[in-house]
């Protein structure tokens, strides 16, 4: 290991408290692979015949870790749904890894609030509100339902009326009323 990779290491140690129910050790084993083209971490990972599931958080890691922590240290503004969207769905030890490369405290304070306030925002509205709008099924759901999360994420609606003005309005912009 390098300075860089120490570094990283005694990240993943101080920010692992965070993080509840991880395999410590695919954190670990990230950090050591770190160097590793994906093509070639991806060889590491047939020849020690892991698992589907670390191979696609360390697939991850590698593809998008570098962009996760380069977005989120950014001094600009970043919207909390732009940080939901780059990290919602990545496995825990992958965020682990991100957070532990992030060298300032910029990017790990919206990694923190990620996991403690935005991670757990969800709807109250479904496809069946919709439905009832008068708004034919259809891949549009998804894509109505995803705007109307990400503007109760960034504080824009709060309520089930709130979600279902916004996602009538949606609905009227994409002329599917």
């Amino acid at each position: 290991f390098g300075a860089a990779e120490e570094i990283v290491c005694r990240n993943i140690k101080s920010a692992a408290g965070f993080y509840s129910g991880l395999d410590i050790w695919l954190v670990y084993f990230m950090a050591l692979i770190d160097a590793l083209s994906l093509n070639d971490a991806m060889k590491v990972c047939d020849r020690f015949m892991m698992r589907r599931c670390d191979r696609s958080s360390i697939a991850s890691a590698k593809k998008y870790g570098r962009n996760i922590a380069a977005l989120l240290s950014t001094k600009k503004g970043i919207s909390p749904s732009k940080i939901y969207s780059a990290l919602f769905g990545l496995s825990p030890e992958t965020l682990l890894f991100v957070t532990a490369k992030c060298a300032g405290q910029l990017a790990k304070k919206r990694i923190v609030e990620f996991l403690k306030k935005y991670k757990k925002v969800h709807l109250l509205i479904r496809g069946e509100d919709l439905k009832a709008l008068g708004a034919q099924p259809g891949p549009h759901f998804a894509e109505i339902l995803k705007k109307t999360l990400y503007a109760k994420i960034d504080g824009q609606i709060s309520t089930k009326q709130d979600e279902l003005a916004l996602a009538r309005l949606l609905m009227h912009e994409t002329e599917i009323l």
